[in-house]
């Protein structure tokens, strides 16, 4: 089950089928975001096999235990980062500020869970100030 139809991750996944011949029986069905995620929805509460495509971080790994497949020819997309920016003279203006700039970091699974919270209907704020409570050790680290 794929996404939207012309997007990225839709085109990356038909670039993928044709690039490993074990898939060439495959075909993807696009619909649109909502649709994949009920299709996955119901094919896990139905226990059947479903493949969709869908990019990390996002909430319904935090929803579903899914396994992301390999792909060694990379035709999904290489491995990406998320980057911390500050603008010049921060550290001199506003030490503070930039030093939990500077220390921040967090996993995959933190973002997802945020998300996740979110998509369940949080506010924004909401979501980071229980993920801020839930996670005490990592936040100290941020603030050292």
């Amino acid at each position: 089950m794929g996404v939207e139809p012309g997007t990225g991750t839709s085109v990356a996944t038909d670039e993928t089928i044709e690039a490993y011949p074990n898939l060439s029986d495959w075909e993807q069905i696009n619909s649109s975001t909502a649709a994949m995620i009920a299709e996955l929805d119901q094919a896990i509460k139905q226990e059947e096999p479903i493949v969709v495509s869908i990019f990390a971080p996002h909430w319904i790994f935090s929803r579903y235990d899914l396994t992301m497949l390999e792909d060694p020819k990379e035709t999904m997309g290489e491995p990406e980062n998320i980057e911390t920016m500050a603008r010049e003279g921060l550290e001199e203006d506003e030490p503070e500020a930039y030093q939990i700039l500077d220390n921040f970091q967090w996993e995959i699974d933190d973002m997802q869970s945020v998300m996740l919270e979110i998509e369940n209907g949080a506010e924004p704020e909401e979501a980071a100030q229980n993920w801020i409570s839930e996670n005490p050790e990592k936040v100290e680290h941020w603030t050292e």
